[in-house]
């Protein structure tokens, strides 16, 4: 038999960018508070049944959807590095 070769996993970074009509502090605080992320982190036909966040250099971050037909995703990480300019904005 003949074995197929397997091609390792390789994560390439990406940035989104989106304009948004808000005050920088309001915006700041839905994308860095787990509690706000649950009116806009799920995809249509999602919703957020977990939200988590320790919004720091090292932090972890957990996030849990629930989809058509109880299908379920989850997303986790570790914050390796946060943009200086972004942390102007918090305080």
């Amino acid at each position: 038999m003949s074995q197929a070769a397997l091609t390792p996993f390789v994560m390439t970074p990406f940035v989104i960018t989106r304009e948004f009509r808000a005050p920088r502090a309001l915006l700041w605080q839905v994308q860095t508070q787990a509690e706000h992320m649950q009116h806009w982190l799920s995809p249509e036909g999602f919703h957020t049944i977990h939200a988590d966040m320790d919004f720091r250099v090292g932090g972890r971050y957990h996030y849990g959807l629930e989809g058509p037909n109880g299908l379920h995703a989850g997303f986790a990480g570790t914050f390796a590095k946060l943009d200086a300019y972004l942390l102007k904005l918090q305080g």
